[in-house]
């Protein structure tokens, strides 16, 4: 409930921060994309034609190749960049803090600090989509009543899998937050590890009624699917933002309430 309490003004431009960096970065992608399709066009080739062994062999595909690596490579940069600015802005925003050069500079070696970070969740939610397909797959063989099958099955979706995919997605906005507190890089890590790491038993629930928001906004939307496909999208888009800024508010409110009263494992 003490999420709900938080400045809704601040939930909202959280949200809104969150909203243009979207729109920012689907429009470099999209403007990407158009470039590549033109360039592609350019050579006067049809890809779908050609062997593995004719592409090796045609010199017109050279500029393309690196056209595509550069390209990509500078859009990395770009969103990277654009990723730290609205990211940083929007948690100075949630803790009343000063956004400035300093710590812009900063929160960029954050982020690249947070590399492998990234880099092991993602293995990590590999592995947990390996296993949960397999349970997934493996149920229905088991069982003789379809009906039984498939809320067995969505259980094991819902009460493991989300709440585990939410868990990971909470590590890095706790690195952000603690550094936007402190702005020091060592504290931040420290931090999120005594709590979410060596505490991971308290955020289970958090994260199971994170996972029952998301599940009971989708119920709710059910009747918006008659709305054109373009219409729909914006308004998803709005939803999933503005309940993307209440768990961010949440986790905060939930893991400070629990730092206060000295929660032990």
């Amino acid at each position: 409930m003490e999420s709900f309490k938080l400045n809704k003004k601040t939930w909202s431009i959280t949200a809104a921060y969150d909203l243009v960096l979207i729109l920012i970065s689907y429009i470099l992608l999209f403007l990407w994309s158009l470039w590549m399709t033109s360039f592609l066009s350019k050579i006067n080739l049809d890809v779908s034609a050609l062997t593995e062994e004719t592409i090796r062999d045609v010199a017109s595909l050279k500029s393309f190749y690196y056209g595509t690596i550069i390209s990509l490579f500078v859009l990395a940069i770009f969103l990277f960049f654009i990723w730290c600015f609205f990211k940083g802005i929007l948690w100075s925003v949630i803790l009343n803090k000063h956004f400035d050069l300093k710590y812009y500079s900063r929160f960029i070696l954050l982020n690249l600090t947070c590399i492998p970070l990234f880099i092991i969740l993602f293995f990590i939610f590999l592995l947990i989509t390996q296993i949960i397909n397999y349970l997934i797959f493996l149920t229905p063989a088991l069982m003789q009543n379809n009906l039984i099958a498939v809320l067995i099955t969505s259980l094991i979706f819902f009460i493991v899998f989300m709440p585990i995919i939410v868990y990971m997605m909470i590590l890095p906005s706790l690195v952000y937050y603690y550094f936007t507190k402190k702005n020091d890089m060592v504290f931040s890590f420290s931090k999120m590890f005594d709590i979410a790491v060596r505490k991971i038993h308290l955020f289970y629930v958090p994260c199971l009624l994170i996972t029952f928001v998301f599940v009971l906004i989708s119920i709710i939307t059910i009747p918006l699917r008659v709305l054109p496909e373009s219409i729909i999208f914006l308004v998803f888009l709005l939803i999933f933002i503005f309940y993307i800024a209440w768990a961010r508010m949440y986790i905060i409110s939930f893991t400070e309430s629990f730092s206060k009263n000295h929660h032990k494992i």
